[in-house]
């Protein structure tokens, strides 16, 4: 893997930082706030709202892409589409355990559904990597690491 592949990934693992602390401030507004119905309780949470991880997040977001900005365009190219890749799988394990997981019927479907839209999301981003440049040359075709998961069975919620 090179400093590109590693920097683009660390950008990827920044980006769910924050889309984690933005997740998890609506939850405090928006849910816990609304259950914690004692004033010491919502003090206390309201605590965990006061720091500026966003902006320590976005500041080495922004530096990070600086320095990817430098790497050759067919490294930067194979490197975003290898991370595309990893991300759709992840994302597709992510709803298929989830759908596993969840205990309202509704919900086991949409993640259930989720699950198979990511799986074909799988597949393009594998096709997508496929006609990316390679380190043997640029008229090199490469297949994809790995080929688009089978779509989950749908989960009987009792």
């Amino acid at each position: 893997m090179g400093r590109t592949s590693e920097l683009l990934g660390d950008v990827r693992i920044l980006k769910l930082a924050e889309m984690y602390e933005a997740a998890y401030g609506r939850f405090l507004r928006d849910d816990a706030m609304r259950y914690a119905f004692g004033q010491p309780a919502r003090d206390a949470l309201s605590e965990l709202g006061a720091g500026d991880h966003e902006r320590r997040i976005d500041s080495e977001i922004l530096r990070l892409n600086a320095e990817i900005g430098q790497a050759e365009p067919e490294e930067l190219e194979r490197a975003a589409l290898e991370d595309v890749l990893e991300i759709e799988r992840t994302a597709h394990e992510f709803y298929e355990k989830a759908a596993q997981r969840v205990h309202d019927p509704d919900v086991a479907r949409l993640f259930a559904q989720l699950a198979r839209d990511e799986a074909r999301y799988v597949a393009i981003a594998s096709r997508a990597l496929g006609i990316a440049p390679s380190d043997e040359g640029p008229g090199v075709v490469v297949r994809g690491p790995r080929e688009a998961p089978p779509e989950p069975a749908p989960k009987r919620v009792r």
